[in-house]
């Protein structure tokens, strides 16, 4: 769980190295997972999401909180932010130019404070001006090799994008 925690703080650290100042969103992220493992279990959650994009880095971050669970979306694009099918979703260590994205989670259960971060899948962009949408699915990186991998899928819809620094 050490490694899932450290490549999930990792994610979200990134969030705030090219932030700019957000304005109050109305968009939303959303998501829902499934897993055979009962710590994890079946579930959703949506929060108001704010997004970033950093021109410097070719970074888009996405953030939504509530209460005292969180989610990020962090998104590396080669070239400027403009809809795209089919970015992967890669773990946290992953650094290599492609264009990727990752997924960071935490959340609290009656079980256990959780931290996860992506595995695999994919995210597709469908709009990203005036307001950011779009769709991811893939799975969840586990502690172990014995724990089931959760099923994650999800959306953004209307997330105004601001420009960081």
């Amino acid at each position: 769980m050490r490694v899932v925690r450290a490549g999930t703080f990792l994610v979200l650290g990134a969030l705030v190295a090219c932030a700019g100042r957000q304005e109050a969103s109305t968009g939303e992220l959303s998501f829902e997972w499934s897993s055979t493992d009962t710590t994890v279990g079946v579930g959703s959650w949506s929060g108001r999401a704010e997004a970033a994009w950093c021109e410097a880095q070719h970074r888009l971050t996405v953030f939504a909180a509530r209460g005292d669970t969180g989610a990020a979306l962090l998104v590396l694009l080669p070239a400027a932010l403009v809809p795209a099918d089919s970015i992967p979703l890669v773990v946290a260590a992953d650094s290599g130019p492609a264009p990727r994205a990752k997924i960071a989670t935490r959340w609290s259960s009656a079980r256990a404070v959780m931290a996860l971060q992506s595995d695999s899948g994919s995210l597709t962009l469908t709009q990203t001006a005036p307001t950011l949408a779009g769709r991811f699915a893939g799975t969840l990186a586990v502690a172990d090799a014995e724990s089931a991998a959760p099923v994650v899928r999800g959306r953004l819809q209307d997330v105004v994008v601001v420009a960081g620094d």
